[in-house]
């Protein structure tokens, strides 16, 4: 003979409050973290203020490597040659602006 029992519904759940088990619930959603506070202080530079690579990576929400292939095709914002390479918050700013399209 067959035991034909079913499993006990769990007592955290209630599918009249929101329909889904709490551990399907959608996380509420995060506070500024450490990395949007920090391109928010780089955006707030003077222009002429030059940043390395991986702050450029950060402020263009692009990946460091992103921004090497950007140089080794000739693309992407204006940068300076050094050790390290650097670039401007000002061409930054004009590079996001040029790239920005606007509703018609």
């Amino acid at each position: 003979m067959m035991n034909n029992t079913i499993a006990p519904i769990p007592p955290t759940f209630d599918p009249l409050s929101s329909g889904l088990p709490p551990e399907f619930e959608k996380p509420s959603p995060p506070a500024l973290n450490e990395e949007a506070m920090k391109i928010a202080d780089l955006w707030g530079l003077p222009d002429s203020t030059p940043v390395r690579t991986h702050e450029a990576a950060l402020m263009l929400r692009r990946s460091f490597r992103t921004l090497q292939n950007w140089r080794y095709k000739r693309v992407g914002p204006p940068y300076q040659l050094g050790t390290p390479v650097t670039y401007l918050v000002g061409d930054l700013r004009d590079y996001v602006k040029a790239c920005t399209t606007r509703p018609r």
